[in-house]
């Protein structure tokens, strides 16, 4: 699904190379209104994006947050690829 999402955004970005940062964000979004893209429904299957309503993404509630986040300063990729990194 995320390679999937990233060609499309790397299409809309190379289609568009003189584009703002708010204009490729634009067209983003109308991809994603469009459903050309793939997103987790609330059954947590994968869908295209025109298929699952406005937030109704993505069930949740009973899985423990994802570790992530910014680098620390000085952290390195394996810490990141190992889940120790913050």
């Amino acid at each position: 699904m995320d390679l999937y999402n990233n060609e499309v955004g790397l299409r809309i970005a190379t289609d568009n190379p003189d584009a703002e940062p708010d204009e490729l964000a634009d067209r983003v979004r109308e991809a994603l209104e469009q459903g050309d893209l793939v997103v987790v429904d609330r059954d947590n299957d994968l869908a295209w994006s025109d298929q699952v309503p406005l937030h109704g993404h993505g069930n949740v509630e009973d899985e423990p947050p994802l570790a992530g986040g910014r680098p620390a300063e000085g952290a390195e990729s394996d810490d990141y690829a190992s889940g120790t990194g913050s």
